[in-house]
């Protein structure tokens, strides 16, 4: 420790008597002893080169930038030596070019996110190279510095979420990108959300007699993490609205969900909000590599008005007017991912008879259902195939009954896939009369991104 302060003061006397003189040998000599002193405190990695990341950058706007700054900080740079020399090397090649023909290799440190090393190339042939953190970010000052660090992560969010155009179409979900910000170290989006159903309360796809119409504003806050389903924050705010459409032909004796008819009807309209906080997206609690995240969800379906006139075609129905979701998951456990939380919704026995006021009124009170339910599951987020595969079990608490869940996602190319989902209720003699033993859910996606 007491050698380490003394390298310490050393080095701070030296970089004093550098700066207060100009030029001449005495600084030259200051220099070396200084670098000299630098390089004893450094943290030897050269061990873990072969697995430190790199990326290459080829944009000659990016290129012609950064020779432009050492061109203008060769002379007082503490790495002069190394500049000069690639100076030489390389200022015809870039100004007969326009930088298109050198490209620069950044590697980042192994122990933090900050660039160690950069290597110019032109045609196969080596122009020199800076190398150390403190050396590199002296020679490019700190903007040019932090340019050079966003191409790290550039081509790699461009691949997952950075899209200026992004539709993806499902009867169950759908989502249309209507506006975002160019992306550097931050991004934000605003898109259009659509929603039939929901599945934390056993209600999915038009079993709900809703759907969602909402906006979604979405900021994330680094765009080095490449999941496509990661932010920082979103808040989802629209509207739930009572939709009572039908397809012909049903049938409530089939074993298929589809053509079941539908116990519950739409009874009015909802303010709808979601919610989801990502606390924490570098942990390593099951796991060796901080990649792991946990990500906080609320969402919640306020009733705002109710219908005054129902369709003739039923006296009494059931109705869910509210419900709620408190959600916590955790993600990139490996190819794992866990979730647990509680639903809650009321449900409403509504004749469409007049009883002396001016609305439908109740036949039964109404009923709250609490869900307490577990998750987990298997994703995979591959350039030509994405897929996610996860298993539930929720409990109704008032009832005694329940359902096992299987929602599953395969996507090729993040183009075109398919979305297939499955509930059984156990125990299902204590089942209500809104409710059936079994959903069976397929449904297409198409997306577009570009």
């Amino acid at each position: 420790m007491m050698k380490t302060t003394l390298t310490f003061l050393r080095l701070l006397i030296l970089l004093i008597g550098v700066s207060s003189f100009p030029s001449g040998p005495a600084v030259a000599q200051s220099k070396q002893e200084l670098r000299a002193l630098y390089d004893s405190l450094r943290i030897d990695t050269r061990s873990f080169d072969g697995i430190k990341e790199r990326w290459v950058i080829v944009d000659p706007i990016i290129v012609r930038e950064v020779f432009t700054q050492l061109k203008r900080r060769a002379s007082t740079a503490l790495a002069a030596d190394s500049i000069l020399k690639l100076i030489d090397n390389a200022e015809q090649l870039v100004a007969a070019t326009s930088g298109s023909e050198v490209q620069i290799t950044s590697r980042k440190r192994y122990y933090d996110d900050e660039v160690e090393l950069l290597e110019f190339e032109a045609q196969d042939k080596r122009l020199g190279s800076i190398r150390d953190y403190v050396l590199i970010l002296d020679a490019l000052g700190y903007e040019t510095y932090t340019l050079v660090k966003s191409m790290r992560y550039k081509d790699r969010f461009d691949a997952t979420q950075g899209k200026r155009y992004d539709i993806y179409l499902s009867p169950l979900y759908s989502s249309i990108m209507l506006w975002s910000t160019s992306p550097t170290f931050e991004w934000w989006r605003i898109s259009l959300i659509g929603r039939l159903g929901n599945d934390y309360i056993n209600l999915p796809f038009w079993f709900r007699s809703s759907v969602v119409a909402a906006l979604e504003l979405l900021y994330l806050d680094d765009v080095t993490v490449t999941d496509r389903n990661y932010n920082k924050f979103s808040i989802t705010a629209g509207a739930e609205v009572g939709n009572n459409f039908s397809i012909p032909n049903q049938n409530e004796h089939s074993a298929n969900s589809i053509l079941k008819k539908r116990n519950l009807q739409g009874s009015g309209e909802n303010f709808f909000l979601r919610g989801t906080w990502t606390p924490e997206k570098r942990l390593n609690l099951l796991s060796n590599n901080p990649t792991e995240r946990l990500e906080l969800t609320f969402e919640g379906s306020l009733a705002i008005n109710e219908k005054t006139e129902y369709s003739k075609d039923v006296d009494t129905f059931y109705s869910v007017r509210n419900s709620i979701l408190l959600m916590a998951q955790l993600k990139n456990v490996g190819l794992l991912h866990f979730g647990a939380g509680l639903a809650w919704h009321d449900v409403h026995r509504i004749t469409r008879i007049l009883r002396g006021t001016a609305y439908p009124g109740r036949v039964e009170p109404v009923r709250n259902n609490f869900l307490p339910f577990l998750e987990f599951g298997l994703s995979q987020d591959g350039k030509l195939l994405q897929f996610d595969i996860t298993a539930s079990i929720n409990h109704n608490i008032d009832d005694g009954y329940g359902y096992l869940g299987v929602r599953s996602k395969l996507i090729l190319s993040n183009k075109v896939g398919l979305d297939f989902r499955y509930y059984k209720a156990y125990r299902p003699s204590r089942l209500p009369a809104w409710q059936y033993e079994s959903y069976i859910l397929p449904s297409v996606i198409i997306r577009i991104n570009f």
